[in-house]
């Protein structure tokens, strides 16, 4: 069974899955390796739809799993409705990690390792309305909510494996 980590980008969706004991699997990481490329440039060549369709593709593949396994979702996966209606089939195992916007904010502009898409993109307001446009969506498919706020990865490993 897939426990998927969702949340906007920053929140530590990555990060923390480093932290548990057992292996986990990135999906950004995995789209990256499955399309050959970026995921910063597969979106400039192909557009967000084209995108959300092939992580959709992997969502179903994860979700067939039946082993125990964490899973870093990219932080706009419920942007698409498809994909909401199959993270609702794992409900129970879905953990939202959420923030404060200004958090995630200057934790995303601060990354320089990590270019992001949308941040590339948009201006600070708009990262702002997407965040809370997006937040609904998290807390629809999301069988618990972990407020992150300024804790470690690994407290927050620690609190997911402890309950």
């Amino acid at each position: 069974m897939a426990i998927f980590l969702l949340g906007f980008m920053g929140c530590g969706k990555s990060s923390v899955l480093e932290c548990f004991d057992q292996d986990g699997l990135d999906m950004d990481q995995l789209l990256e390796d499955r399309l050959g490329m970026t995921i910063r440039d597969y979106f400039t060549q192909y557009g967000e739809a084209a995108f959300r369709k092939e992580e959709r593709k992997l969502l179903e593949e994860l979700i067939a799993i039946k082993e125990p396994i964490y899973v870093a979702t990219g932080g706009g996966i419920v942007m698409s409705p498809e994909n909401r209606l199959v993270l609702k089939t794992n409900k129970a195992h879905n953990i939202y990690l959420s923030a404060p916007f200004e958090v995630l904010y200057n934790r995303i502009t601060q990354d320089s390792n990590s270019p992001r898409p949308l941040v590339v993109r948009y201006s600070q307001e708009e990262l702002r309305e997407l965040f809370n446009h997006r937040i609904p969506f998290y807390q629809e498919v999301a069988g618990r909510t972990i407020s992150v706020g300024n804790r470690s990865p690994k407290e927050i490993a620690a609190l997911i494996e402890n309950t």
